[in-house]
């Protein structure tokens, strides 16, 4: 069994090394790959990354947004033959240590399943970010029953087999909800796991303008659910 860690990143050249030297070789006596992508950074992401041995770096030449990083890392990954991916962030928010218990679930069950790292609620969490997260959540349960309760937290685990269901589209944060969506859409269970969080920054993460292209996805799925709920309803008949 083999586990690629996708690492998107975006001028971290501060933070990464740090993250990417915690990441064990091995974990659960599963084989443990690391791809970090930098999309684009303005400092020296990629040289601090390449200089960590064993990992694969892979650079967009222009900033795509961290869906479109994330994707690119993922596409590689399976290509890599990964069995399982799991997605985390550059900045250190993430502990390493808590890869083990992201992928457990999936190392239990052969069910397909999406696996979300669920941040516990602190003070430390930035105000405009919980509030934004509620939100998002409660929309998803109102439009598609998705009871997730850290809709928009970015360290997830999946099979490369689930992958292709669940590729996303966009390409910034909205990425996070719509892989919710598209599991949901193809009856794949989400599983939430507690996991700590440290905040560097009050600006990391799912800000106000980050909100908007998320909102934006969820109502264009919405849309498309509807019509296609019109359409069975008609031809039924």
């Amino acid at each position: 069994m083999k586990i690629a860690v996708v690492i998107p990143a975006y001028n971290e050249s501060k933070r990464i090394k740090d993250v990417l030297i915690s990441i064990p070789k091995e974990i659960s006596g599963c084989a443990v790959s690391v791809v970090a992508v930098d999309d684009g950074s303005k400092d020296e992401t990629s040289a601090v990354a390449s200089g960590v041995k064993g990992v694969k770096v892979i650079r967009h030449a222009i900033n795509l947004g961290k869906g479109a990083a994330a994707k690119t890392g993922c596409d590689a990954a399976c290509k890599l033959d990964a069995d399982i991916i799991v997605l985390m962030d550059a900045d250190g928010q993430h502990r390493p240590s808590d890869i083990k218990k992201m992928i457990e679930p999936l190392l239990s069950s052969k069910d397909e399943l999406l696996v979300v790292g669920t941040r516990r609620i602190n003070k430390k969490m930035p105000l405009t970010m919980r509030i934004g997260n509620w939100g998002i959540a409660e929309l998803l349960k109102l439009f598609f029953k998705i009871k997730v309760s850290d809709s928009q937290s970015g360290f997830r685990a999946f099979r490369c087999s689930t992958y292709p269901k669940i590729r996303w589209v966009s390409p910034n944060y909205a990425m996070e909800t719509e892989m919710l969506i598209l599991a949901s859409k193809h009856g794949i269970k989400d599983i939430e796991v507690g996991i700590d969080t440290i905040y560097h920054d009050n600006y990391k993460g799912t800000t106000i303008f980050d909100g908007m292209p998320v909102l934006k996805t969820i109502l264009k799925w919405r849309f498309a659910w509807s019509q296609v709920s019109k359409s069975l309803e008609y031809y039924s008949h």
